[in-house]
């Protein structure tokens, strides 16, 4: 279809309809692909102090990707829990922060869901 655009849209060749059209499958066959997800997940753990899930490897393939399970409190739920403990919220929100910058600026890894697999808002 993109390549139909190309040779009849003069707009379609100016922006390079095709060539985004191939960037975009790769992009999308890396992202469907759990033992690249499996690598990503191995470089955000090894540096950060965020709790990471491990990877089950054994298991996992290109389409499944079995994650040990954390028990957590959705996010909706967490402000009994923090107000129980007494946690330093400040220093929390500054880990937090650091892990997800760190990903993005350092190792040009960044996880969109960091609870993907989880209960929605889980911690």
């Amino acid at each position: 279809m993109a390549r139909a655009l190309e040779a009849r849209a003069g707009w379609a060749r100016e922006f390079a309809v095709l060539e985004m059209t191939h960037g975009f499958a790769a992009a999308l066959g890396e992202e469907l692909d759990f033992r690249i997800e499996a690598r990503n997940i191995a470089a955000v753990a090894g540096s950060s102090q965020i709790r990471v899930r491990a990877v089950y490897r054994q298991w996992s393939t290109s389409r499944v990707l079995v994650l040990e399970y954390l028990d957590g409190v959705s996010v909706r739920d967490a402000e009994p829990v923090l107000a129980k403990t007494n946690a330093d919220r400040h220093g929390l929100a500054c880990v937090l922060l650091a892990a997800m910058l760190r990903q993005v600026v350092a190792e040009a890894t960044f996880h969109a869901r960091p609870a993907s697999g989880q209960r929605p808002g889980a911690l």
